[in-house]
């Protein structure tokens, strides 16, 4: 089975380079073309887009065919036309496309799904570990304890021990190491990357990825809004990842506004305040003459006084006294 991919980590930098062939829709009719001025990306970047793409959807499973996996296309035109295709480049219609696509899905999809899937429980093993910990927390605290172990203990070697369990997550026969670094020349690249390497499908690049992950220090995390996976590549532990969730705002610049969302849920104090302050607001815009004073005073006192309850300065008591003693009096 001819390479179709070739790559390149950097544990130094924590990148990755990805060369591989694809079709490319021209007009009308699709060519294969090889993608020879990748972009230098994260570290786990394909590895993220793959696990952050749902594949039980089948338009999901063809636009990933589309985009990576040339070799089904190539084993059905050159298997059809075998003087046709020289150096693995051809041009098909956009009919030839769609009837390939079909084919393919059929025979291919529900691998998809399953590789998918197995991927995404090494991906997720350490909210598994999370989850259970908290749930058993007050049913069965000697369960609790054990997985609080194990999360506490969950390290970027441990990957390597998941490859082995989840089936289909294992290597082909086709994965070869490339001393010379062919495809990368117009990069600079350091000593420390020995090699580079040449795949034939997408499952070999996602075990590859998952290797070098294990040789760092970087878990794979799931977003706590989003729910997307991402990699922190910092060591304390981030709940938040850089992707633009809202505007032109991340997860992480929202992470305040989020944090304190969930606590005005939980808190009921701080929902109330969080009440009076915009009926405070409402009415200093209807009624500026008698209400602006005291919703200004209530702006600046209220943040030191709810900075001090958060920080346990004043009791609970004490902030909701507070809080009662701004309402408007008729």
């Amino acid at each position: 089975m001819r390479p179709t991919f070739s790559v390149l980590f950097n544990l130094e930098t924590n990148e990755e380079i990805v060369i591989y062939e694809k079709l490319k829709k021209e007009g009308k009719n699709y060519t294969s073309s090889q993608t020879f001025y990748p972009q230098v990306r994260p570290l786990g970047s394909f590895l993220l887009d793959f696990l952050n793409t749902n594949m039980h959807k089948k338009e999901n499973i063809e636009t990933f065919i589309t985009e990576y996996c040339f070799l089904y296309y190539y084993s059905i035109f050159n298997k059809n036309y075998k003087d046709k295709y020289v150096n693995y480049i051809f041009t098909i219609s956009e009919d030839e496309y769609l009837k390939s696509l079909d084919k393919i899905y059929k025979k291919f999809g529900e691998d998809f799904m399953f590789i998918y899937d197995s991927f995404r429980n090494i991906a997720i093993k350490k909210y598994s570990y999370k989850h259970i910990y908290e749930d058993e927390k007050f049913t069965d605290p000697k369960i609790s304890k054990l997985y609080k172990n194990k999360l506490d203990s969950l390290k970027p070697i441990d990957y390597l021990e998941d490859l082995d369990e989840f089936e289909g997550t294992g290597p082909s026969d086709n994965i070869i190491i490339d001393f010379n670094y062919e495809g990368f020349e117009e990069f600079k690249i350091s000593s420390s990357v020995p090699y580079s390497y040449k795949i034939s499908t997408y499952r070999d690049l996602l075990y590859l990825t998952i290797r070098q992950l294990a040789s760092s220090k970087y878990l794979i995390c799931r977003c706590e809004n989003c729910g997307k996976f991402f990699i922190p590549y910092s060591n304390h532990d981030t709940k938040y990842c850089d992707n633009i969730f809202k505007g032109n705002k991340t997860c992480k610049d929202l992470a305040p506004e989020i944090v304190y969302k969930q606590k005005l849920e939980k808190d009921p104090l701080l929902k109330k305040y969080r009440t009076r302050y915009q009926t405070l607001q409402k009415s200093a815009s209807i009624n500026p003459e008698i209400n602006e004073e005291r919703y200004e005073n209530f702006k600046k006192i209220g943040a030191i006084k709810k900075n001090d309850y958060l920080n346990n300065k004043i009791t609970a008591e004490e902030f909701e006294n507070w809080i009662e003693s701004t309402k408007i009096r008729k």
